[in-house]
């Protein structure tokens, strides 16, 4: 019976192992991936900056993917009671990836990005 128990005990050690892992890699993954050749920044649907500096939108991407974030489930019942203040829109050939963007009373950017949600300084917005 010993053997038993110890054999449980073992795989409930392992599988909590291997879901803490999972949560560590999913709060650390890249949000975007990519080489793009163009990044246009709209506001209130005007555009108020295209970049086509590969440092800079490197930069901007290094911003996103290493920022804090918090998980953002729409099924769960709209955080936001209002549409994203603007976009983010990353461009390569054909691909192009758009993400939103809230504009918080804190002066700070709430990037919204597949399930998450991306805090930066406002700052990004005011790349040369």
């Amino acid at each position: 019976m010993t053997k038993i128990k110890r054999s449980i005990f073992v795989v409930s050690l392992l599988f909590i192992f291997a879901i803490l892992l999972i949560v560590i890699w999913a709060f650390n993954v890249n949000v975007i991936e990519g080489d793009f050749d163009k990044l246009t920044i709209t506001e209130t649907g005007e555009t108020i900056k295209v970049i086509t500096n590969k440092d800079e939108i490197e930069h901007v991407i290094e911003l996103i993917n290493t920022s804090p974030r918090s998980l953002f489930l729409f099924d769960t019942g709209l955080k936001y009671d209002y549409l994203p203040h603007g976009m983010f829109i990353f461009e390569k050939d054909r691909e192009k990836l758009e993400m939103g963007f809230v504009l918080t009373e804190e002066n700070e950017l709430n990037v919204l990005a597949n399930h998450w949600e991306i805090e930066m300084e406002h700052e990004v917005l005011k790349i040369k």
